[in-house]
This record gives structure tokens, sequence and C-alpha cells, in this order.
């Protein structure tokens, strides 16, 4: 069935383990929180990313790609070829081989002009 939306809170449970992580990044997300807080699955993730909005938006160079590891989604398995056809295509490895030669990765618009 559907979980209602007021009460899409995670397990207490669930949170412990995940903050117990031995990942950092995991452990990050998941710290202990006021025990005033009942933010839902949803407010959080739109919190998550606020906060990643405003970490890239700080950053000089925007450049994100999703790269699917596998067509399966299965966790940990890695499909190499489909992972080096994404990046081919997506233009992650001529942007790399751009940066290699020393290329700017961006130039001015005055100065593009000239």
């Amino acid at each position: 069935g559907w979980v209602p939306r007021s009460v899409d809170a995670l397990l207490p449970h669930i949170s412990e383990v995940l903050a117990s992580s031995s990942k950092p990044d995991i452990k990050r997300l998941f710290a202990k929180e006021e025990s005033n807080s009942k933010a839902t699955v949803g407010e959080k993730f739109c919190t998550q990313l606020e906060v990643l909005a405003e970490t890239l938006e700080q950053g000089e160079t925007l450049f994100v790609r999703c790269i699917k590891s596998n067509p399966q989604m299965v966790p940990g398995l890695l499909n190499r070829p489909l992972v080096l056809e994404q990046l081919l295509h997506g233009g992650v490895i001529s942007a790399l081989e751009q940066r290699h030669r020393g290329l700017p990765e961006r130039i001015d618009y005055d100065h593009f002009c000239q």
C-alpha cells in the first residue's frame, strides 16, 4: 500500500543503523537530529537537495553527470562497457581530454568576442 505523506519518516531503528554506518557520507546524512524534529523523508530530501544546490552554486565549475553502473540497478555491480559508453557519449571523456591539454574550461564572453 501507499505510505501516507505525514507518516513517511524512517523507523527509529533504521535511522540508528544508518547513523552508525562506517561510510562517512551515510553517517553524515543520518546523524542524530533534535528529538523535536519530525521531518518526513520527503522534507529531509528537499533539505538535502537545497544544500547540494547551494554547494554547487558556490563552486566555479558545474559539472555533474549521473552514471548508471549497471542496467539491473544492483548495488556493487559494475558494468564497465556500459559506464564507458555513458562517459563517452556524455562528453565526459572529451572534456577531460581538453582539460588535460590545458584548454580553459570557460572563456569570458568579452574575451570570446575579441
